[in-house]
């Protein structure tokens, strides 16, 4: 029975929303960095899979489908952008100086810790995109060989610290 739902074309997309699902009502009721939503779902699939003694390309093969979604999540993500296009233009070059500023500083940072910890090639290849969305810095990260698991996980918190310190 357990090989047959765990080679369904729909196992990891359902382990992973209902994961999700459960880790947002954990959330809820303990507010912390540690039960952030994301972090949490990874940690409890990473323990579900290891259990079950459930191979991850297995997983993966049946939680791919969720990252199709990754792309118009984030596009959906522009029409709030569209909406306050007046103030972006006159704001335009402060937000272009940013942003060229926030590219360097992480291409920089990434360049630093590889060599500071002496990080394999793969691990510089799979931290080289965290400075974009996840769904962008998935795509980059499959053209350069890397690990795109490492690399999700990166972006989230790299994402999680800027937001953290942006709020102060």
């Amino acid at each position: 029975m357990i090989d047959f739902i765990t080679n369904s074309t729909y196992f990891g997309a359902a382990l992973t929303i209902t994961v999700f699902i459960i880790a947002t009502l954990i959330n809820k009721r303990f507010k912390s960095p540690l039960t952030t939503p994301l972090f949490l779902t990874t940690i409890i699939v990473i323990i579900v899979l290891l259990l079950m003694n459930i191979p991850y390309s297995t997983y993966n093969n049946s939680a791919k489908y969720l990252t199709y979604f990754l792309v118009p999540v984030t596009v959906c993500f522009a029409v709030p952008m569209y909406r306050q296009l007046p103030l972006l233009k006159k704001h335009f070059w402060p937000i272009l100086f940013s942003i060229f500023i926030g590219v360097i500083a992480s291409v920089v940072s990434v360049c630093v810790v590889v060599i500071l910890f002496g990080l394999s090639d793969i691990i510089a290849r799979s931290l080289a995109a965290i400075s974009v969305t996840t769904a962008l810095a998935i795509g980059i990260t499959e053209k350069l060989g890397g690990m795109v698991s490492l690399t999700v996980s990166a972006v989230f918190w790299v994402h999680r610290l800027v937001i953290k310190y942006a709020n102060g």
